[in-house]
């Protein structure tokens, strides 16, 4: 699916740090443009303003994937969050009565500028990012349920958009064959019940949902089937009436569309999560070393057999990664016929019941 999806995060951690850094970077330009020395309430200001910019504007989710929206809903989201900075930096200066410091053509033409320099910013990037997935790089995969019409005018939106970077695998139907004037261009790859073993295996990014009206029984059995699945799930075009289940309306270039649900790693969430696997993970690794020395050693002179079990799983994308965790059996398997320990497996060592029931076996998955 192209160089650029491997590489996605860097990407957005990208577009995170051009923002704050376009912004102290100006507020320098136009200091040494006026001949002033760039000392230290410039330098507290640049950063207070740098923290402040990508805190509103991760709030303003302008992070989001916005590959499916019109520009100028990104571009017009700019100005007014970059509004909202101004207002909060105004009024820390106006509390701390440090306003006066600071030359006012200085800023006045620094908080002009900034936001035309921003939105220019985040227009090339959009553009860049439009060229390379016309390209067919920067991919994401999407399956449709439901092939009828709705569905076929869906993927023939779609398709018809290679900027979006979209790509149709398939769709699911309980009809084998398609109605006169319904016929699919992607191929049909089961029945609505196996679309949960195909999106484990397969790890499309979307699954659209284009059924009949009011067809509350399927999609609430989709969002059930695929609630451990990092797939995003929409509706096509609209129900407001399905209750609690997280719906945010949305739309496409020119359709609508309800997300159900999206996935966890997407927007601020991602960037939380891999925060915690490089900062928190670590932090807490360090803490509980000795404690991971001690069972390590346990598990080692009670037993024959390595320390560690691991054992494969399916993760984003569907790529395979190995938990990692203190054995707790007599015996260290692996592979498609691995039969779960049960109460009273005999195969589970008396230091390891203690682990399990404690799931101090789990700790060396904070590796993982």
């Amino acid at each position: 699916m192209g160089l650029l999806v491997r590489y996605q995060s860097s990407i957005r951690l990208f577009q995170r740090l051009l923002d704050p850094v376009a912004v102290a970077a100006l507020l320098w330009a136009f200091a040494a443009g006026f001949g002033l020395a760039f000392e230290r309430e410039w330098i507290i200001l640049a950063v207070l303003s740098a923290l402040t910019v990508a805190t509103v504007f991760e709030a303003a989710r302008l992070y989001r994937p916005w590959r499916a929206e019109p520009i100028h809903h990104e571009l017009g989201l700019v100005l007014w969050a970059w509004i909202a900075v101004a207002g909060v930096l105004f009024a820390l200066a106006s509390v701390t009565q440090s306003l006066e410091q600071f030359p006012r053509p200085v800023l006045l033409a620094w908080s002009l500028s900034t936001p035309l320099v921003l939105v220019g910013l985040h227009a090339a990037v959009r553009v860049a990012l439009r060229l390379v997935r016309g390209l067919g790089r920067n991919l994401k995969t999407y399956v449709i349920v439901g092939g009828g019409a709705l569905g076929r005018r869906l993927d023939e939106q779609l398709s018809a958009k290679p900027w979006l970077g979209l790509r149709g695998l398939g769709y699911f139907d309980d009809r084998v064959e398609a109605r006169e004037g319904e016929a699919m261009p992607l191929p049909r790859l089961g029945a609505i019940d196996d679309l949960a073993a195909y999106v484990q295996r397969a790890s499309p990014h979307y699954v659209y949902l284009a059924l009949p009206p009011r067809p509350q029984a399927v999609v609430r059995k989709v969002v059930d089937d695929l609630a451990d699945s990092p797939a995003s799930i929409y509706l096509v075009p609209d129900v407001f009436d399905f209750g609690p289940l997280d719906a945010r309306a949305g739309r496409g270039e020119d359709f609508a569309v309800i997300a159900l649900r999206e996935s966890p790693f997407a927007g601020l969430a991602g960037a939380l999560k891999r925060a915690e696997d490089l900062v928190l993970a670590s932090l807490i690794l360090l803490l509980i070393s000795p404690l991971l020395g001690v069972i390590a050693a346990a598990v080692k002179l009670t037993s024959p057999g390595p320390v560690i079990f691991r054992q494969g799983r399916y993760g984003l994308d569907g790529h395979v990664f190995r938990v990692w965790k203190f054995r707790t059996m007599s015996v260290c398997e692996d592979g498609d016929q691995f039969v779960q320990a049960r109460r009273g497996d005999a195969r589970v060592t008396p230091l390891g019941a203690f682990l399990r029931r404690t799931s101090l076996d789990e700790l060396p998955q904070f590796f993982n």
